[in-house]
């Protein structure tokens, strides 16, 4: 009341003068005033009388922050809560990792990675695969059992098949596989364990004159061309690419298929394939630096393709009127002067799965995969990653599809990839030419292209593409080409691009930016963790939790996630988005 002979720190206008004490506002809703003490009015956890908590702030406004609540290692937890404040990899809730620290996130327990819990001796930061059987680690013996006992990454590949059906699995028959051992000295060499052939080649010939269809090769380098001549043969490296190498030794393709051979009794299993060069004057016109194939259908697997040349198409991998299945393949560092510097696959409905494609290279089209000619394959859970391709070897200098060229009917089901860091003059990441394919929930982030108005993402004709991320890359982002009819384009998102997220082209019909129409967005996906022009092994693509783009993907049930809920968009959405 206007009696009142002061004014009293209380928020209120108490002698009814019209003004209050400087500071007795209460901006920050913590019920104290500057006027009576409060430190910090912009933050309500600072006021007379807070309990001091540990957070780095003077929580009771005694200007005091106690000792306890410095950050002695630089790593942003305050010593009050750092079970080790001299080292910056132990805080709460860090990582563990392969370090010798025992308690990376000071839970007060040793960390999984480098606990011994079967007590083997060995942890898993030491090599063993399975801490939970003692049976299983690094110095086990390898077992008859299709487990993989020793750790080495996966069983010896006897102990995975029955080549001749007969109830005993090959570590154990002594009829079959035929084996070969490069290294062996003495004996007949007649295909036994015991008493093994020393080429590929003899292998082979044993398998196709007798009733054994799988020749086991043991580890060593073995420089020799591999026809698999006119029977349905399997041909297994027993303990995988990192100890048996195939060298064509600059003759030609190292594997040759073109025998009418099925997908299903045809394997090329677990060996590195390097050397091979395929030239414009041999029986193979220039394809398929590495694995040639025509005429025939072959399951590739587990094979580490690298360091292969061809002259036309296919540097890694060429495949002619068959249907192919690629599955769990590392392709890397393999050239082709022409198409596909990875692989070259024409006329194939098989199956491209959980494939590394890496730092492949293509003088024309094509730096990492190329499809065509009516192909109907499934492509999915590959890593498409720092594939080039110039065009300096076509008359028209463009490249076309650093990462994958669609071509000529080859309307493909393409889901649940990434595509990173790829180059082309036109469509850095994939290329679509005359061809519908389908393209759902793939990341795409980080490609680039080198001409003048021209996508980093995708250039694309026609077909349907739902759920995509298309983020972060040079050029363009997306680019439609033709009349724009038959391309369904829905719940993607395109963001950050350099020369803007959509090429304008004002001869097609509701071309130009499509953000906000049909459920596309334009926002920062928030990958986990992803840093443009380094290396592509760092980048994890999964979407934080508050990315939105979870649950941001199209509301067909059909495609939901495999919780259940709504598609996320990306890599990781969608019922495939848990890859193996």
């Amino acid at each position: 009341n206007p009696g009142r002979p002061s004014e009293v720190c209380d928020g209120f206008d108490t002698d009814c003068d019209g003004a209050l004490l400087e500071g007795e506002s209460d901006v920050d809703g913590d019920g104290s005033f500057v006027c009576n003490g409060d430190c910090d009015d912009g933050d309500p956890l600072r006021f007379p009388g807070n309990p001091e908590v540990c957070d780095f702030i003077d929580n009771d406004c005694d200007n005091v922050v106690p000792a306890n609540e410095v950050d002695g290692d630089g790593d942003l937890s305050p010593s009050c809560l750092d079970c080790d404040d001299a080292n910056a990899a132990v805080y709460p809730g860090a990582p563990d990792v392969c370090d010798g620290i025992l308690d990376n996130d000071c839970s007060g327990g040793t960390d999984a990675q480098e606990g011994d819990g079967d007590a083997d001796s060995f942890t898993e930061c030491a090599g063993d695969c399975d801490d939970s059987d003692g049976a299983i680690n690094p110095n086990a013996t390898e077992l008859c059992d299709g487990i993989d006992n020793d750790c080495s990454g996966q069983p010896l590949a006897s102990e995975l098949l029955d080549s001749d059906n007969d109830g005993t699995l090959d570590c154990t028959d002594p009829d079959c596989p035929i084996w070969v051992r490069g290294s062996y000295v003495g004996g007949a060499s007649v295909g036994t364990a015991a008493d093994p052939f020393v080429t590929i080649a003899a292998g082979i010939a044993a398998a196709e004159a007798g009733t054994c269809p799988t020749v086991a090769v043991l580890p060593g380098t073995y420089t020799e061309q591999v026809d698999f001549g006119t029977d349905e043969l399997r041909l297994v490296a027993e303990e995988g690419p990192a100890v048996t190498t195939i060298d064509g030794g600059g003759a030609g393709p190292v594997v040759v298929v073109d025998g009418a051979q099925t997908a299903t009794g045809s394997l090329l299993w677990g060996f590195t394939i390097s050397g091979g060069v395929s030239v414009l004057t041999n029986g193979y016109s220039g394809h398929g630096g590495g694995v040639y194939v025509a005429g025939a259908s072959l399951t590739v697997q587990a094979n580490v393709i690298s360091g292969n040349e061809a002259r036309f198409h296919g540097g890694g991998l060429y495949s002619d009127g068959g249907d192919m299945v690629l599955l769990d393949n590392v392709f890397a560092g393999n050239t082709a002067d022409f198409d596909g510097g990875a692989a070259y696959i024409k006329g194939s409905d098989g199956l491209i799965e959980a494939n590394q494609i890496l730092g492949n290279d293509a003088g024309d089209d094509a730096g990492g995969l190329f499809l065509g000619d009516g192909s109907l394959a499934e492509v999915r859970w590959n890593v498409i990653a720092e594939n080039v391709c110039t065009g300096v070897n076509d008359a028209g200098g463009a490249g076309w599809g650093g990462g994958l060229l669609n071509h000529s009917g080859a309307d493909t089901d393409v889901h649940n990839n990434l595509m990173v860091g790829n180059t082309a003059e036109q469509g850095g990441a994939v290329f679509v030419y005359d061809s519908a394919p389908t393209m759902t929930n793939n990341t795409i982030y980080d490609n680039r292209a080198t001409a003048v108005g021209e996508p980093g993402g995708l250039r694309i004709f026609q077909g349907t593409f739902l759920g995509n991320i298309v983020a972060g890359g040079v050029g363009v982002g997306v680019r439609v080409v033709g009349s724009g009819v038959g391309v369904s384009w829905q719940y993607n998102d395109v963001w950050n691009h350099t020369a803007g997220l959509y090429y304008d082209d004002q001869t097609v019909a509701g071309n130009g930016d499509l953000t906000g129409l049909n459920g596309n967005l334009s926002v920062s996906p928030q990958f986990v963790a992803a840093t443009a022009n380094a290396n592509v092994g760092d980048d994890v693509l999964s979407l934080l939790s508050t990315s939105l783009l979870i649950n941001a993907g199209s509301p067909a049930p059909g495609l939901n996630d495999a919780n259940g809920t709504r598609n996320d968009m990306g890599a990781y959405g969608g019922p495939d988005g848990s890859w193996p």
